[in-house]
C-alpha cells in the first residue's frame, strides 16, 4: 500500500492498494474510490459501552472498510473535514490522544474509544478527546502544519489546552493542571487560570491556532 497526501493548505489523502490490501476510514470521508475497490461497513466498537464511546468520542458508529478485490492497483481519495491532514505511525503499545472526531483513516483497522480524565475536566476539556490504538499508520485532521515537540524522559511544558491538538505516547499521568494563582497577571496576559502541564517522553502536537471545540 502506498499512501501520499495531496495538495498544500488543503490536502487529501490518496491511497493506493494492491490486490487484496484494505484501507479503513471515517464515514462521509470519502472523495472517490475506483470501481474494483469492495466497501464493508463496520461497527466502531462491540457492545453497547462501544457504542456509546464512539459517540462520546465523536466518532460515527460505524467505520468503512475498503479492500481491493481486483488483480490490479486500486486508488481510494479520502479527506478531513478541516483542509489538512496529519500522520503518525502507532504501535500497539503505545496510543494516541486526538481531539474528538480527528481520527480520519488509517492503514490498518484501530480502537478509537473515549479518552477522558479528571485533569481534563478540570482544565475543561472535558470529553473532547478520543483514544486511538492499534498497529497502524493513522492520518488526523488538522487546521494548520502543527508544532510537534518531543519530550525526554522527564522533560516538561506548560501549555494552554486550547492549543493540543494530540498527544502520542503521553498517558494521563504525565498530564497535570497547573493553576495560576497571580490574579492580575492572568487578567494582564489574557491566559486563563488553569493551565495543562505534560511530562515526558512522548510526542505532543500543537495547533497554532486555538481548537474550537464541538462538544
Amino acid at each position: 500500500m502506498n499512501c501520499k497526501l495531496i495538495g498544500s493548505v488543503f490536502q487529501v489523502l490518496e491511497a493506493t492498494l494492491n490486490q487484496g490490501e484494505c484501507f479503513y476510514a471515517e464515514r462521509g470521508s470519502l472523495i472517490y474510490m475506483d470501481t474494483g475497490i469492495d466497501q464493508e461497513v463496520l461497527m466502531s466498537g462491540n457492545g453497547l459501552m462501544n457504542v456509546i464511546s464512539s459517540k462520546l468520542s465523536g466518532e460515527s458508529l460505524f467505520l468503512l472498510k475498503y479492500q481491493n478485490m481486483s488483480n490490479a492497483q486500486k486508488k481510494i481519495v479520502v479527506s478531513g473535514r478541516t483542509g489538512s491532514l496529519k500522520y503518525i505511525k502507532i504501535t500497539s503499545d503505545h496510543s494516541l490522544i486526538l481531539r474528538r472526531g480527528d481520527y480520519v483513516a488509517s492503514n490498518n483497522r484501530v480502537q478509537i474509544d473515549l479518552n477522558f480524565s479528571i485533569n481534563k475536566l478540570l482544565t475543561g476539556a472535558g470529553f473532547t478527546y478520543q483514544k486511538v490504538t492499534g498497529d497502524s499508520t493513522i492520518f488526523f485532521d488538522c487546521v494548520d502544519s502543527l508544532i510537534e515537540r518531543d519530550l525526554a524522559v522527564g522533560e516538561e511544558i506548560v501549555v494552554d489546552e486550547e492549543h493540543i491538538k494530540a498527544l502520542y505516547d503521553i498517558d494521563d499521568s504525565r498530564i497535570s493542571v497547573q493553576r495560576n494563582t497571580n490574579i492580575v497577571r492572568n487578567l494582564v496576559s489574557g491566559e486563563g487560570f488553569l493551565m495543562t502541564r505534560i511530562t515526558g517522553p512522548g510526542k505532543v502536537f500543537l495547533s497554532s491556532v486555538p481548537i474550537i471545540r464541538n462538544n
